[in-house]
Formats: C-alpha cells, structure tokens, sequence
C-alpha cells in the first residue's frame, strides 16, 4: 500500500494530456438549449486515477494529511464554507457551481498530496512519467502539423479530436497566404497544449541548457501560434540570460519585477482592451458588468457562461459561450471580492513559500500568472488544472 498511491502518481502524471472522459448532460449544463462542454459534468480518466491516489495515499496518511493542513484550517474553512454558500445562495445555477466547487476540492487534496510526497515522487516517480507524456504529446503535434489534420485510430483513446485544416472553427496560422493547422496533441486548444509543453519542459530542466533543445522547443512553441506562451517564453528567455549576472538579491528584485509587468499587463488589458480580438473584448466587458452588479459576491462559482444571455442582450456581435479570457477578472466575476480576498491571501503566501524556491519553479509560476492573464484554461480545462495543482503542491512542499 505504501508504494500503490506513487504508482497512481506516475499513472496521472503519464495520462495528464489526456481528455478521454465520459460527459453528462443535464438540463444545468446547456445555455439557451446548447451543450456547454465548460459546464458539462465530466468523469476523466484522470479523475478516476486521482481519486484511487488519494484513497490509497488516505487510509495510511491521515495524520499526515491533517497535520499539512493544521496551519491554516480556519482559513480554509471559512474559504470553502464560503464557496459552499456562494453555490447554493448566490448561483443561479447551483448545478455548475456545485460541479465547480467538487473539483475545486479533487485538484486542492491532489495538491496536499504533492506537497507531502514531493521528496520520493522527484527521485523516482515524476520525470520519467513526465518524459512519457511528453514525448507522445510533441510526437502527436509534430504529426498533426505536419499532416494537417488529427491522427486518428487508437489516439481516440487519448482524447484526440477529429479536425483537418477544413473543420469549421479549427485553429489555423498563416503563412504567406497558406493555411498551417496549429497543433491540438490530445489538448481542447493549441493554447493549452503550448501550456503545457512550456511548463512541463521547464519541471523537467536543469541547471545545464542544451541550446539544440532551447532551438527544438522554440520552434514547436512556435507552431502552437498560443501568443501568450511566446510572451511566456520571453520572459524564460531573459532570466536565462540575466540570471548568471546577478546576484542573490538581485535575482529576486527581477523576479519582483516581472511580477509588476504582469500586472501591468493585465492593467493595460482590462483598461484600455490590448491584445484583444472583437470577442475576447466583448467577453471581458460582460464580465466587467458582472462585477459592476455584483461586487462583493459574484455571479456565482461557475456561473459566468450560464449568465452571458442575461448580460449580453443588445450587443452587435455573435457572442460565444465560454469563459472570460482572463482568470483574475473570470475569478472576480464569479466569487466577487470576498472570494478574491481569500484567493489574495493565498497568493501572498505562495509568493512567500516561492522564493526560496529554484529558478524554473520560479519561472513556472511567473509562466502561470503571464498566460492567465490571456486564457481562462489554468481555471477551466481538466489537464491544465491538474498540472497547477501539481505546481502548488511542489511550492508547498519541503524539498
């Protein structure tokens, strides 16, 4: 037993990438009668792996579960207390908000979970399962791009979607007037996948650089077309370059200091629209009038799609049903600023626990904040989300 739950670690940690589930319909999880995916409630493969990790991990470490939370339990109590009447209160769709707060709880334990194991899950466990997903991951884009179109065959069995570069809606660039497909790998979005490539290369690197692969992941960071990951990979690229530079303290006063452009940046987003296209500002602006009604509570945990009818009458434009592309602004609209307080309080004692932390967990988290400032998926998507816990759990651990 003692060894079972770092066997389900390694299980979850190869399957992340993938999204092959069973979804459910209920009449809560359609808008104006259309299937939500954002609301549907889902069984993943890796939600199954996660909750045989936990048990097993459970029955022997109760103890030590508690004591990893002992510190600060009033807190995260009245936190989740809190979310728990925000859902069945606050909520117009109690169903999502409660399916929302569920996984909340599933991604929170995984995190203690992380935290506890961390020494004996790096040695062993976690990079050749990491080496695993990856591989498949980069061999399944690289295909997908070069073919234009999805694989097909047993890769169904991973999640992936059937599309080609003709498939309404698809993910395209453009090259000197010819259509490329951006590459999904077994991801919902090309977006999430260059997540993923970006911060699982970057738990799996070291202290030397191979410059042929700083080259290999540019140029399928690249072929992603995900913007927010090329700013992200900017900003990896500067601290590589500074980083040898400078000094201890210094180190941290840049750290600090992206930690402001960030913010900057996401002042200029929700100020002023930048980087947005026609649908992303409309989708920040009815989550601005969310918050403008709804100040201090929120919409509601997971309601912001189930509410878009309601805000978005008289507009000029086809609006689309999905998150706002920001998580901050996503956040604040659904739990409004008593949630966000709690959130805030956390943040501060991450940054806390971060800073004696290496350079590419450093990286990783400065990488989160950067891309979350453009998308919603850290908040939204199933393997993103898992891999933020993951990241949690490894800040908050002792190693």
């Amino acid at each position: 037993m003692n060894n079972l739950h770092r066997k389900f670690f390694f299980l979850l940690v190869v399957f992340l990438p993938s999204q092959i589930a069973l979804h459910f319909w209920p009449d809560w999880s359609l808008v104006l009668g259309i299937r939500v995916d954002y609301l549907a409630p889902t069984i993943y493969l890796t939600d199954i792996i996660i909750f045989l990790l936990l048990v097993s991990w459970g029955k022997e470490h109760l103890k030590q579960f508690s004591a990893a939370l002992r510190p600060k339990a009033l807190v995260i109590i009245i936190f989740f207390l809190y979310l728990l009447l925000n859902s069945l209160f606050i909520a117009g769709n109690q169903g999502v908000a409660i399916y929302k707060l569920i996984k909340i709880i599933e991604f929170s334990l995984l995190g203690v979970y992380v935290s506890q194991n961390w020494l004996v899950l790096k040695q062993s466990f976690f990079k050749p399962a990491l080496v695993i997903s990856l591989l498949y991951t980069i061999l399944i884009s690289l295909m997908q791009f070069l073919t234009g179109k999805s694989i097909g065959g047993l890769l169904w069995f991973l999640g992936e979607r059937s599309f080609s570069l003709n498939t309404p809606g698809i993910a395209l660039f453009t090259i000197f007037g010819q259509d490329f497909l951006r590459p999904y790998g077994t991801f919902p979005h090309p977006n999430v996948l260059a997540g993923f490539l970006l911060v699982s290369l970057l738990l799996l690197s070291d202290k030397r650089v191979n410059y042929l692969v700083f080259i290999f992941i540019s140029i399928l960071l690249a072929i992603t077309y995900s913007q927010g990951i090329w700013l992200g990979w900017i900003v990896v690229i500067i601290f590589f370059v500074l980083q040898p530079k400078l000094l201890p303290g210094q180190s941290r006063v840049l750290f600090n200091l992206f930690l402001l452009f960030i913010a900057i940046v996401n002042w200029v987003i929700i100020s002023k629209h930048f980087f947005l296209d026609d649908s992303r500002k409309a989708l920040l602006d009815l989550s601005l009038k969310m918050i403008n009604k709804n100040l201090f509570t929120g919409m509601g945990l997971n309601n912001f799609i189930s509410n878009l009818p309601h805000y978005s009458s008289g507009l000029n434009f086809v609006w689309i049903l999905q998150p706002a592309h920001n998580v901050f602004i996503l956040l604040t609209s659904e739990i409004g600023l008593i949630g966000m307080t709690f959130l805030v309080l956390f943040f501060i004692d991450l940054l806390k626990k971060i800073q004696s932390k290496d350079l590419y967990l450093k990286l990783i988290f400065l990488v989160i904040l950067l891309t979350g400032s453009f998308d919603h998926y850290w908040i939204t998507l199933q393997q993103p989300q898992i891999l933020a816990a993951l990241v949690v759990g490894i800040i908050y651990s002792e190693v």
